[in-house]
């Protein structure tokens, strides 16, 4: 080959590795370009979706404040749901910085959406001290409620005290009310009307049977007609009546019980003798035993004694 071929050869493939490298350079510069486009359409993207990210965290936290005005809603739920705002602003500041140290964005935008972070901790300051101020009034209503309820408890127990008290008086005053009774005397009464004054009843004589107690004095119980009621009872357990003419049933601790006889007592206060007899019917006998009898009135058994027929 001549030295003008080697020349055109030589000048050939200096051409050709000249459009290699400009064709290389230009395919970099489009890829730089490229990539800075796209860095910036992230960067653009970040920022914005930032932006409506702590715009949304603004409303969240306005919103909040309807659910710290709800009375139902408790105080422990109330915090946890305001520490779930203030690590969300955690993890926007988080952001912001990163994207700060990464010249991603300036010092200007920088401060800028750190201006509105700090607007949402001040809603987060505003909602805790509302909280701890309803803890406070929490915890003084929680003191007042126990005073309260010591007051009450000591109330009860005072009344409770005066009412035992009173029961204990009115008991007393009752028992004091009650008649005494004293000297108990049994009596054969003959046809004629007569006191027999011999005391030893016999089977086959006694027809007529008086029975005599004492009512002591009381100045308690209250003056006035008294009923007072004879019960006899014979030796076989059973209560002598003689079928309705003076026996009959009164009232006693909600029970009925028979009574022998009765009689009506004037009372003064003073102390009075009373009486009963009791006159066996004609199919009637006074069988040979002990005979206990008891003495009620005013709903109270007052006294009691026994007499013996041979």
């Amino acid at each position: 080959m001549s030295s003008e071929n080697k020349a055109k050869t030589r000048n050939l493939i200096l051409l050709v590795a000249a459009g290699v490298i400009a064709l290389g350079a230009i395919g970099f510069l489009i890829k730089q370009n490229l990539d800075l486009k796209k860095d910036k359409e992230q960067y653009e993207y970040k920022i914005e979706d930032l932006n409506v990210e702590i715009l949304d965290l603004e409303d969240d936290l306005k919103d909040f404040k309807v659910e710290l005005e709800d009375k139902d809603l408790e105080i422990q739920e109330k915090d946890r749901l305001l520490a779930e705002k203030e690590l969300e602003i955690l993890e926007k500041q988080k952001k912001i910085d990163l994207l700060y140290k990464t010249n991603r964005i300036t010092k200007t935008e920088m401060e800028e959406l750190k201006g509105k972070v700090d607007q949402l901790n001040y809603y987060i300051k505003k909602y805790q001290a509302e909280i701890d101020e309803l803890k406070e009034q929490v915890t003084e209503l929680t003191t007042e409620n126990n005073t309260l309820k010591s007051n009450v408890e000591a109330l009860q127990d005072d009344k409770f005290n005066l009412e035992q008290e009173n029961l204990l008086k009115n008991t007393m005053l009752e028992a004091a009310a009650i008649l005494k009774t004293d000297d108990f005397q049994f009596f054969r009464v003959k046809r004629s009307g007569k006191v027999d004054e011999d005391r030893e009843f016999r089977e086959g004589r006694l027809q007529t049977l008086r029975c005599c107690f004492d009512a002591l004095e009381n100045t308690v119980t209250k003056q006035g007609t008294k009923e007072v009621y004879f019960v006899i009872t014979g030796p076989d357990g059973k209560v002598v009546n003689d079928g309705n003419k003076q026996s009959g049933t009164f009232e006693f601790q909600k029970d009925q019980l028979a009574y022998s006889m009765k009689s009506t007592l004037e009372y003064d206060g003073k102390t009075k003798n009373v009486c009963a007899d009791y006159d066996k019917p004609d199919d009637q006998k006074w069988v040979k035993g002990d005979y206990g009898v008891k003495v009620y009135c005013e709903g109270f058994e007052i006294g009691k004694s026994s007499f013996t027929v041979k």
